[in-house]
């Protein structure tokens, strides 16, 4: 399984038929959906860090 997203970066993938086929990982959340998430917990947890 390939998710592939494209955007203002450009195009974001991931392969995960491994983790389908040694765990029976299904992704629930779509990366165009998730990702904003990921990055504004990043960007709370570590403010100006990054």
């Amino acid at each position: 399984m390939i998710i592939l997203v494209t955007g203002a970066a450009g195009f974001i993938g991931a392969y995960v038929g491994r983790a389908h086929a040694a765990f029976g990982f299904e992704p629930r959340m779509a990366i165009d959906e998730g990702m904003p998430k990921v990055v504004a917990r990043c960007r709370d947890y570590f403010g100006d860090k990054l």
